[in-house]
This record gives C-alpha cells, structure tokens and sequence, in this order.
C-alpha cells in the first residue's frame, strides 16, 4: 500500500547480536574489493558478482552472520538459513565490501522463502531498498528508515511467479521486481532514488523462531555500476 512507512529491522538484525564469520573462498578469488578475477565467486569489483551456492562454501565476497537462535549455511546447491529458538532471530550473508549501486542491479533466485521474513537488501547504515515476504504471504518492495522517503508497496505472494527478485537502479529511480523465469519482470514498486547509491552493501537474509520454515536461496547476481556483463 503506498504511503505507509515500512519498520523492518533488516539491517537492524544483521548488526545487532550477531557473530560475523569471515569469509573463505572455495576458489582462492578476492573479495569484491581485491585485485584479480574470478568467475562465480569472488568477482573482483567493477565486474559482475556471482554465487551459485553450489559448492558449500562461503565465498570470498560475502560476511556471513547469525543470531544464536538462526543458522546459516550452503548445502544442496542452496543458500539454507534455519531456525531453532527465539523469533527475531536473523542469519544470512552480506556483501564483504561496498559496491557502487548507482546504475546497478542485484538479483537472487529464492527457492523457499521461510521465516517472518526473507529479504533481499540494499543498504547504507540504516537506510534501505528492501525486497522480502512477509509470513511467506506477501511479497513487499520497500524504502526504511531514510528521513524523508521511506514507501512502499506489497502484492500477495506467489512462489512460482516470484522465483527470481530483482532491485534496480536506472537513471535515478528504483526498481523493486519479480519475475518466475528471469526473464520477464513485474514490478512491486518504483520510486526515486531516496539516498546516494554510490556506496552500498548488500544483504541476503531470513529472519523467524522456532517453528518457521526455513529459507533457501538458489543463485546471487550482482551488477555494479559501470559493469558490463
């Protein structure tokens, strides 16, 4: 519904209670900020980052992070974040490093959305360009915690025709999109870009208790400005 004012503590989570485990890469890549080039993991900055989450381990690229009561980890060609004990309780992965998202893009391929929430998240500090369910009943594209623009809008969710989410930024205005094949996009919401973009990180997470399904992420993309694929 546009107007309301969207209070998801994504990033709030990922920060907050957490243990950051560093990040090793299964291919000997850099991180995103590193010198040299990788393909699936571990793509160097400037260039496209890729995670298939095939080899069940954490990519250069990526901090990972979990409350006690959430776990994260790659297993069956999946990004898997499980929960066993208090709601609220958050895990998935982050970008190691910014990224220049100005005319950028970031897409994930989302097999099962589980816990309260499930989220894909561009962020700087607190201020965020968020996509995520809500109960695994609505799929919501959303602005949080920026002075003046916080917005959004929700549809009800459809695990098929929502497989693949995208958040975009095109000559000053963002994206918040969903497609089943990755080929053809619907649109959640769109707004003017609400904060600079030029130093992003991105996050890939679940949040939920005891008794939530549990989210599995299939495939991570992301494009930074001035990178062609």
């Amino acid at each position: 519904m546009v107007g309301r004012t969207w209070i998801v503590l994504v990033a709030a989570s990922a920060l907050a209670g957490c243990s950051l485990v560093d990040a090793a890469s299964d291919t000997g890549a850099p991180a995103a900020g590193g010198d040299g080039s990788g393909d699936d993991d571990g793509a160097p900055a400037g260039c496209a980052l890729r995670d298939d989450f095939e080899d069940g381990v954490t990519a250069a690229l990526w901090q990972s992070f979990n409350d006690d009561d959430a776990h994260v980890r790659e297993v069956a060609g999946a990004l898997e974040i499980t929960f066993d004990g208090l709601p609220d309780s958050w895990a998935g992965y982050r970008l190691a490093d910014t990224i220049d998202f100005t005319e950028g893009e970031v897409e994930i391929e989302v097999k099962t959305a589980g816990g309260i929430y499930t989220a894909l998240e561009v962020s700087v500090d607190d201020m965020e360009l968020v996509l995520f369910t809500e109960d695994v009943d609505l799929l919501i594209g959303a602005v949080n915690d920026t002075p003046l623009d916080d917005d959004g809008d929700e549809i009800l969710y459809d695990a098929g025709a929502h497989r693949f989410w995208r958040i975009r930024a095109q000559d000053g205005v963002v994206y918040w999109e969903a497609s089943p094949d990755g080929g053809v996009w619907d649109t959640i919401h769109t707004q003017d870009v609400p904060f600079p973009l030029d130093a992003v990180t991105i996050l890939v997470e679940a949040g939920g208790g005891l008794g939530d399904p549990g989210a599995a992420i299939e495939s991570f993309s992301a494009t930074p400005t001035g990178c062609a694929e």
